[in-house]
């Protein structure tokens, strides 16, 4: 190449590297880019006591949050508990943000939809009433998690990536956003002393009906003046209570949280006729009552009220399906445990078939497993359906006979499968209350039998004629 020619290229070269740096330098002031960095957003934690959040002038209509003592209570929904660790969290958020700085001018306001009219204003103040910091949140979003924030006092306005929308409880977007006191409230729905309860009632709706399912009261032990424990309502029942399955029940009420909580003015439902009731009574406090109701559809939705309340709660799907207990979720376990020295005799009747062990001192393998099988027996359910009670009478084509010295004979009765497969309708010989076993346990029970032959009185034949009586 000619040195003529490098020397027009180097001419051309030297222009464009001028143009650029002209256009750099004369990038207007007010729309500015900087890489990310704090924004500066410092307070002391520890002295924020109320907590204000409104969009335009309203902030009467907005999130009022106020600390009583070590508490956070929601005022603008009548003072409901506010979620701590929700507020604790928002309040680290605002702290730790990050932003870059774009813009420095009040012109810019209405184009990041961040000026006072339109924005959304959050506002710290300590137990004084001095404010500790008031900034805003552009009602104009760059991304579904990234807007625009800026000092209450300042024209800088910062682009930042925390999700300060989600944060703060603001519902959908720009003009028609709204402001969910409920996003604050807490979501665990009954706090109360365990070792104050002294009465538990469960009623649920069968076909349009109530049906009290479960009923426990915390009675003075006969024996022994001293001792207090749980015991059931109804007298009927085929197994004793787990006293201590009553306490854990009480344990999960008061612990379970719901998915969220809901504000009343934005939910107009009926609790009139609910799927699930619970009374919770106190020794020396009015009673706690908790109503859930469904809303079907597609995606099952679980509303739920509690008495004293001034939210309402959507229910997680599977804490529905823990509420729905009968008594049997009291029973104790292993209800037909056996105390192999005491074991007699035992009588299977399975399918036409029965096969009788008699075990007298000896063991063996097969017997081993078979009364560990028995231990394992439990009760999925009762059964409350008149057409499911009709699966089992007495005797019944499945039978399980438990002898042991100087005590009654056991005798488990168990009818056909129920019309959805999952499990099999029993009921104890002489008592009247069906139950629901799982699959699981009839097959443990009433199937490969063979195993208990390996003894050597094991034996198997027709099966005998055996009392008569229908449930």
């Amino acid at each position: 190449m000619k040195r003529s020619h490098l020397l027009i290229l180097g001419i051309i070269l030297s222009f464009l590297a001028i143009g650029v740096a002209l256009k750099q330098f004369a990038k207007p002031k007010e729309l500015s880019t900087e890489v990310f960095a704090s924004l500066g957003f410092a307070f002391d934690m520890s002295s924020v006591s109320k907590i204000e959040i409104f969009k335009g002038a309203g902030s009467d209509k907005g999130i009022l949050l106020v600390k009583e003592g070590a508490n956070w209570q929601a005022k603008s929904l009548a003072n409901a508990h506010a979620d701590q660790e929700k507020i604790e969290n928002f309040l680290k958020k605002i702290l730790e943000a990050k932003g870059e700085l774009r813009g420095t001018s009040k012109s810019l306001f209405s184009g990041f939809g961040i000026g006072p009219e339109e924005a959304f204003h959050v506002k710290l103040s300590n137990s004084t009433g001095s404010e500790l910091l008031h900034f805003l949140i552009g009602a104009k979003k760059k991304a579904q998690e990234e807007v625009f924030v800026r000092r209450s006092e300042s024209e800088q306005i910062f682009f930042t990536d925390t999700n300060f929308p989600l944060a703060t409880g603001i519902h959908r977007d720009s003009s028609d956003a709204i402001l969910e006191s409920g996003y604050w409230a807490s979501t665990q729905m009954i706090d109360f002393d365990t070792n104050q309860v002294v009465s538990l009632r469960v009623a649920r709706r069968f076909d349009g009906q109530e049906i009290v399912t479960a009923q426990a009261l915390l009675e003075t032990d006969s024996k022994d003046p001293s001792k207090k424990g749980w015991k059931f309502v109804r007298n009927d029942l085929p197994f004793p209570i787990d006293g201590e399955k009553v306490v854990q029940f009480l344990e999960l009420l008061k612990t379970s949280k719901a998915e969220e909580a809901i504000d009343p003015a934005h939910a107009k439902l009926d609790f009139s006729s609910p799927l699930i009731t619970i009374d919770i009574g106190f020794k020396n406090s009015p009673a706690i009552n908790l109503r859930v109701i469904s809303l079907g559809g597609d995606a099952s939705s679980y509303p739920a009220q509690v008495s004293g309340s001034p939210v309402l709660f959507h229910l997680f799907p599977f804490l529905f399906e823990n509420l729905q207990i009968d008594d049997s979720h009291f029973f104790k376990e292993k209800a037909l445990a056996i105390t192999k020295e005491h074991l007699e005799k035992l009588v299977i009747h399975s399918d036409g078939a029965t096969t009788t062990v008699d075990p007298g001192a000896k063991d063996w393998k097969g017997l081993a497993a078979y009364l560990k099988d028995i231990e394992s027996f439990q009760v999925k359910a009762l059964v409350f359906d008149s057409k499911q009670k009709k699966k089992v009478k007495s005797p019944a084509k499945y039978a399980l006979e438990i002898y042991e010295t100087n005590e009654l004979p056991q005798i488990l009765d168990v009818g056909d499968p129920l019309e959805d497969k999952n499990g099999y309708a029993a009921v104890m010989h002489g008592n009247s209350v069906p139950f629901v076993i799982q699959n699981w346990v009839f097959q443990k029970l009433f199937e490969n039998l063979k195993r208990l032959e390996e003894g050597p009185e094991a034996k198997e034949t027709a099966a005998p004629s055996r009392p008569e009586k229908s449930n």
